[in-house]
């Protein structure tokens, strides 16, 4: 039986979340309410950068991509990301249909942190191949000339 998982960062991107799992079946674009996009844990190819993790903010909408992963591929998923907890969450997706999933947060958080600029381009390749709305895409650009380590 296939399990539900919202990707979010660079598991958005096809050939990074492929690299961890082997290919996904994408479901599609969905959005997670009243969560954000932090980078708060930290980047273990960009040493002093923050990779994608998850933070409550009332009011706010997240977007991200859901996957149908077998037994394996969660497994797969699990070992790749040690420093990472499954947590439940409710999305709707682009469709308007209604997804229980799981999703992926770091088990400690490091405030201050920014994304490395080829980080965010994975983010965004796999925004944009997976059709996010452009507003959410936009929110990222600036991401990608800005970030420095550390903050």
């Amino acid at each position: 039986m296939r399990e539900h998982f919202f990707a979010y960062a660079s598991f958005m991107d096809p050939e990074t979340a492929a690299q961890a799992c082997g290919p996904m079946l994408a479901v599609g674009p969905a959005a997670l309410r009243n969560w954000r996009m932090v980078f708060d844990s930290p980047s273990r190819q960009h040493p002093g950068y923050g990779r994608g993790g998850l933070s409550a903010a009332p009011g706010h909408v997240m977007w991200g991509v859901v996957y149908a992963l077998s037994p394996e591929q969660a497994a797969k998923l699990d070992a790749a990301e040690p420093d990472h907890e499954r947590m439940r969450v409710t999305v709707r997706l682009k469709s308007g249909a209604v997804r229980e999933c799981f999703a992926c947060r770091a088990k400690t958080s490091v405030p201050g942190l920014k994304p490395h600029p080829d980080y965010v381009a994975l983010i965004v390749r796999g925004a944009r191949k997976h059709g996010l709305p452009h507003d959410a895409i936009a929110d990222l650009l600036p991401l990608m000339g800005s970030a420095r380590p550390g903050g």
